[in-house]
Formats: structure tokens, sequence, C-alpha cells
């Protein structure tokens, strides 16, 4: 029994140690200067997220766009026209939980991810890198917690 427990707490220190990694290199490609090379290769290092963590990193990103935006109609309408070229039903977006109905996070979050990258070094490009920056820093602080607590254990 003794010996699982140690090997599971091992997994998750390595895991844990994985993503402050990641976190790490993003947020040093995030520092550097706003280009869409270094947009795509913070894009690419955040996709390598353990699948939970990508999931939140997707939610996040999407309702920090939506959020901030001064109408949520402009951005809609990159949704819409998305949806009309996958043949996908675009049935509204739902302010109150800054999420559209029907429609996966992952379809919403590729749709910004394409839009800001074409559209470099624009304010949708800087809007969606803003939102990894927030990310990031909100993924360090809670890691930075997780190991607190893990190390008072």
């Amino acid at each position: 029994m003794v010996d699982k427990v140690t090997k599971q707490l091992e997994q998750e220190r390595r895991a844990s140690a994985d993503m402050r990694a990641i976190l790490f290199k993003a947020k040093g490609i995030l520092n550097a200067q706003f280009t869409k090379t270094n947009l795509i290769n913070t894009i690419i290092t955040l996709e390598l997220l353990p699948d939970k963590t990508k999931g939140y990193m997707m939610s996040d990103v999407t309702k920090f766009i939506m959020k901030s935006a001064k109408s949520p109609n402009n951005y809609c309408g990159i949704i819409k026209r998305k949806c009309d070229a996958t043949g996908r039903f675009y049935n509204g977006y739902n302010k109150d939980y800054h999420t559209f109905n029907n429609l996966p996070v992952w379809f919403v979050y590729e749709t910004f991810k394409e839009k800001a990258i074409k559209s470099m070094p624009g304010s949708f490009s800087l809007r969606f890198r803003d939102a990894l920056i927030s990310f990031v820093l909100n993924q360090q602080k809670y890691e930075e917690r997780n190991m607190k607590t893990t190390s008072r254990s």
C-alpha cells in the first residue's frame, strides 16, 4: 500500500514538474517580441499541456476574449462564418456564461486561434495573446499553491 501511494505521489510530482516546465516555456515565449512566429510557438507549447489542463486553457481563452470584448456580437460573426463554412449549426451566444450554445469549446478556441494567426498583428491577435498570458499566469499561481499544499502534507 505504501509503495502504491509513493508511486502515485511521484507520478503527480513528475506531472506537476512537466506542467511547470511547459508553463515556464510558454511564459518565456509570451514575454518575447510580439510576432506571428512567437504566437504560433506559444500556442504549440500550450497545446502540449495534459488534456484536462488544455481543456481549461481553451475555455479560459474563449471566455477571456468574449468578456473583454466591448460587444460580443463582433466575435459572434467570426463563429457564425466558421459554422457556415463547416456545416455546424450556430445557436447563439450565452452572455451569462460567456459560451456559445451547442458548440464545443475546442471549436470556438480553434476558430479564435485561426483568426488570431490570420489577423497578425491586429487587435484580435493581441486580445488572443493577452488571453494566453492570463491563462499562463493563472496556472502558475495554481501550480504554486498546489506545490505549497503538497509540500505541507
